[in-house]
């Protein structure tokens, strides 16, 4: 378009530090320095360009799949050892060194040292709390199950007989081999980021439950439960069940005890318990 005030084409370049460049970054015609009418704009290109959004994870989550990375690294060195090892058995020496340690490296920089990466979350500096978010980005089982694939290809790209015979021994032992690895690791590929999000949930109830069990038993020796029907102060044997965030006891009086045992009431489990 050209500036309604001057009739100058306004784009292109303007050199930086210049005064039309003063003026550009101002929104004015970087020709004679007029204002724009509504609905116009003047500005560099890269500032009208919207920035790229971060990518945000849960934190629990990133935290509870690294928690599966040593056990995947395991498999992938597996995986490149056996390529390497039947590279080497069909004398391709170089490639099969050569592969191992690239699948060895790749899966200790990736399942070891990343998955390691602690998953600090941001925080809101407005609420004054934390966000549960990182930009650290989950470990997946592409390197895992692609070392699978490389190793296996490899093997049978390599594989060379001198007899019917020994040539289908060595066959057998690639693909058995190769199947063995695949069965230790398939049942792995379903720790994906969404299983670690409901992982991360189920660990954090566990953790309150064993925080309000201590606080539990802390007050229990203290003295401070009370038998919830007759309302006596639990002293020696009592029998307990859990739900949610709460607990229902009840003296060794009001409710059959049991030594080490346990009854069920509709949903709840009470065990028999002493102090």
């Amino acid at each position: 378009m050209n500036c309604p005030r001057c009739g100058k084409p306004i784009g292109g370049y303007v050199q930086a530090g210049s005064k039309a460049a003063s003026r550009v970054s101002k929104g004015l015609c970087p020709h004679c320095g007029g204002s724009m009418p509504m609905g116009y704009k003047v500005g560099f290109a890269n500032s009208s360009r919207p920035k790229p959004q971060s990518t945000y994870y849960n934190a629990d989550a990133v935290k509870e799949i690294g928690r599966k990375g040593p056990y995947k690294g395991i498999c992938t060195i597996l995986n490149g050892m056996l390529g390497g090892l039947f590279c080497i058995l069909n004398h391709h020496l170089v490639i099969g060194i050569i592969f191992a340690i690239v699948m060895i490296v790749a899966a200790v920089l990736y399942y070891f040292m990343y998955a390691d990466t602690p998953a600090f979350d941001t925080y809101d500096y407005m609420r004054g709390t934390s966000t549960n978010r990182t930009r650290v980005s989950p470990i997946n089982n592409g390197l895992m199950i692609a070392s699978l694939a490389a190793g296996l290809f490899l093997s049978l790209a390599v594989y060379r007989s001198s007899g019917v015979q020994s040539g289908r021994v060595r066959l057998y032992w690639i693909l058995g081999t190769f199947g063995l690895s695949l069965i230790l690791q398939a049942f792995t590929w379903r720790h994906t980021y969404k299983w670690a999000i409901g992982a991360a949930v189920e660990r954090q109830k566990d953790e309150q439950k064993m925080k309000f069990y201590e606080y539990f038993l802390e007050q229990l020796y203290k003295g401070n439960i009370k038998c919830g029907k007759c309302g006596k102060t639990i002293y020696s044997r009592y029998s307990v069940a859990f739900k949610d965030d709460g607990a229902i006891v009840l003296c060794d009086e009001c409710f059959p005890w049991k030594k080490n045992g346990k009854t069920e009431v509709g949903d709840l489990v009470f065990r028999h318990e002493s102090i």
